[in-house]
């Protein structure tokens, strides 16, 4: 019993020197069951001027996470190193096996910016996105709007070198997409509506050390030299302010002159201190991560907020180009030329056709600053049949205008009229009044008649529009049996359609006075263009042409002078109403309907 006992005793001793702390040794002089001390290593960080970083100690063998970062005024931290000099950078988190003493970096904030900039900007290849939003304010009341959504894409190697896609919507700017894109030493550029037609086209030859397009909207990134950075500052925001010499105004009016529309013109070359601008930037891996700016201006009670910003996504690798492509676009004279060869054969077999007609409206708008806009609009119908080479026409005009007014041409006897065109029968040629009863409907014979070419087929294009002079894109779009010509207008094509429309229009009905509607005496600038001519079945169906823009001009022996804006609007719808028609053979056989 009592050896029992001993043995129960003996069981608890051991068990108890098990339970006890520390390491053990397996085997060795010291015999089995004796602890090994833990080891401890300190990490001490030296801020280097900074905020103190605490010391911290850890067993050998541990993983330590980086610490909070410490702040120094005025400087970007680099990160830890483990030398005095700043050479090796410490990679996180790092196992301690012996004491370490660790270096902050430092870089004053203006030279860290410049330096993240050009690593950046002057890559051999970077991507970005970019956004723009303008917003415009009467008092209360929401203003028009802009609104840019963009991407932009560099890479040297490639031949296609450069690529800039925007999406742009609001009022301030015509709603569509445009694309900017370098290949080899051209930049071509391709503006687009809201259905992916093509609106305008153009090329420009760029020097050898092109590199990119110059972003007039990120000026103090992609322009400004280095003299013209100011100061770098944190702002509580976390993000760096960058302050720049020269004028705000300069930066600002870039800015907005970019928009070109009229409401715009309220807040270009204000004073300095009428703005609020601030921009801002943020790194990632010593590079500049993203850049904006905000500013707002009040005139009176007309208000304005600008907002830019964009992100790069890629910096020094991974940015690949495709070239954008559009359905049946030609650019080249080569493919223009087919396209409008094609346009003049269809013209051609419409006027070559026994019996035709159409529908026309042409609208017209000149607008003085300050001054109510000048409006007319000519409209009607027409109807012919071809026998050999003798066409026997009916044209119905009906035109209003403000050239009646008196601050324009009422003394000259500028009327409204309607009037119809009608050659009998006989091959004479009349115009016609219809009035209402009692009155009676006057015939007027039109003697020595010379002006076949422009009533025979009256406000059609004439071939002469479809020529390589005045037609700078075209893109044809098929759809079942409809093929559509979209056409992209010169400014020269654009002066021939306004003396086309100058020389049908007859704002005088008597023709005692010549009156031109679009008289440009310089500086034509086109802001919007819409041509299309539409087929079905190889036949005419519809010829649409919108214009807008500005010119300087004046009507003589008027105070209308100067710069103005200018509209057109001209339609050409096609109907079959002269399948029935029958040549009038004497007055009483004139139809006089609308």
């Amino acid at each position: 019993m009592k050896k029992t006992v001993l043995f129960l005793l003996f069981l608890v001793f051991v068990f108890a020197l098990v339970a006890c702390g520390g390491k053990e040794i397996p085997g060795g002089d010291e015999g089995p069951g004796d602890q090994i001390p833990t080891e401890e290593y300190d990490v001490v960080f030296n801020s280097n001027g900074g905020t103190a970083v605490q010391k911290k100690t850890v067993e050998a063998g541990t993983s330590l996470a980086e610490p909070t970062r410490p702040t120094k005024t005025d400087c970007v931290f680099l990160g830890w190193y483990y030398d005095q000099n700043l050479t090796e950078k410490v990679v996180w988190p790092i196992k301690v096996d012996s004491n370490l003493t660790l270096y902050a970096g430092w870089k004053e904030n203006r030279v860290y910016f410049l330096e993240a900039r050009d690593a950046t900007v002057n890559s051999d290849q970077f991507e970005y996105n970019f956004n723009l939003n303008v917003t415009t304010n009467y008092g209360s009341i929401a203003g028009p709007s802009a609104n840019i959504v963009g991407n932009v894409k560099y890479n040297s190697a490639a031949q296609t070198s450069y690529l800039k896609s925007e999406t742009c919507s609001g009022l301030l700017l015509l709603d569509g997409k445009k694309y900017t894109v370098k290949i080899d030493d051209q930049l071509a550029i391709f503006q687009l509506n809201e259905n992916d037609i093509l609106k305008k086209f153009y090329t420009e030859k760029v020097s050898e050390d092109f590199k990119f397009e110059s972003s007039s909207y990120a000026k103090v990134l992609f322009e400004f030299p280095e003299q013209q950075i100011n100061t770098v500052t944190l702002s509580q925001t976390g993000k760096f302010e960058v302050k720049f010499s020269g004028s705000l105004t300069s930066y600002i009016n870039s800015a907005l002159q970019l928009l070109n529309h009229s409401i715009i013109a309220n807040f270009i070359d204000l004073p300095d201190n009428d703005s609020s601008l601030k921009v801002y930037v943020t790194y990632e891996n010593d590079k500049i991560k993203t850049f904006e700016y905000d500013f707002s201006i009040s005139v009176t009670d007309l208000s304005i907020n600008f907002h830019y910003d964009l992100t790069f996504t890629k910096v020094g690798t991974g940015v690949t180009i495709t070239a954008p492509k559009f359905e049946g676009i030609s650019i080249t004279d080569d493919q223009i030329s087919a396209e409008l060869g094609d346009i003049k054969t269809l013209l051609g077999s419409y006027r070559g056709s026994e019996r035709s007609g159409y529908d026309y409206n042409v609208k017209t708008e000149v607008d003085y600053p300050g001054a109510n806009a000048i409006n007319a609009t000519a409209k009607g119908r027409t109807m012919r049949v071809i026998q050999g080479e003798d066409v026997f026409f009916w044209n119905r005009i009906e035109f209003d205008s403000d050239y009646k007014n008196a601050d324009l041409y009422k003394d000259l006897g500028i009327v409204d009229y309607e009037r119809y065109r009608v050659v009998y029968a006989n091959k004479d040629v009349y115009d016609v009044i219809d009035r209402a009863w009692p009155f009676s409907n006057i015939y007027n014979k039109i003697e020595n008649y010379q002006n076949h070419s422009l009533d025979e087929f009256y406000l059609l294009l004439p071939d002469h529009i479809f020529t390589l002079e005045n037609i700078v894109t075209a893109q044809k779009i098929t759809s079942g049996n409809k093929v559509t010509y979209h056409l992209g207008l010169s400014n020269e094509g654009v002066l021939n359609i306004f003396e086309f429309v100058d020389d049908s229009i007859r704002v005088d009905v008597n023709e005692q006075n010549e009156i031109v509607i679009y008289n440009v005496e310089s500086g034509l600038e086109i802001s919007d263009v819409e041509f299309y001519l539409e087929f079905v079945n190889g036949e005419l169906s519809k010829i649409t042409i919108k214009l807008t823009g500005k010119y300087e001009g004046s009507y003589e022996n008027t105070d209308f002078s100067g710069l103005l804006d200018f509209k057109l609007d001209y339609s050409l719808t096609t109907n079959d109403q002269a399948d029935s028609y029958v040549i009038p053979a004497e007055d009483d056989d004139v139809v006089l309907v609308n």
